[in-house]
């Protein structure tokens, strides 16, 4: 049995990973307590220890969120879910380069 690992050992901020949860359909109703992403459709909620959006997500809950998400099959790769954040840090950087050249 292989163990639960990280798409390339990513490092994800809870801003991150929250920007991913809204881009599927999640809705943020977070308390100072508790990072908690909801989709109401699917019935489905991300429940995380609440940090800053700058923070990285401990390796064990995002990989723990991304087997959620695969299990429920609102992604159809355990990996989706960091390839996502990827895509989006991908598009980022591409947005600022933009932006830099004007």
């Amino acid at each position: 049995m292989e163990g639960i690992k990280v798409y390339n050992e990513m490092l994800v901020t809870y801003g991150e990973l929250a920007h991913a949860l809204t881009q599927m359909g999640f809705v943020n109703e977070s308390t100072s307590e508790y990072f908690q992403y909801v989709n109401k459709n699917i019935k489905s909620t991300i429940l995380l220890k609440n940090h800053s959006e700058n923070e990285i997500v401990a390796k064990i809950n995002l990989a723990g969120c991304s087997y959620q998400l695969y299990m429920q099959s609102i992604i159809k790769h355990v990996d989706d879910l960091a390839k996502r954040i990827e895509k989006n840090r991908l598009n980022t950087k591409k947005q600022k380069q933009e932006t830099a050249s004007l």
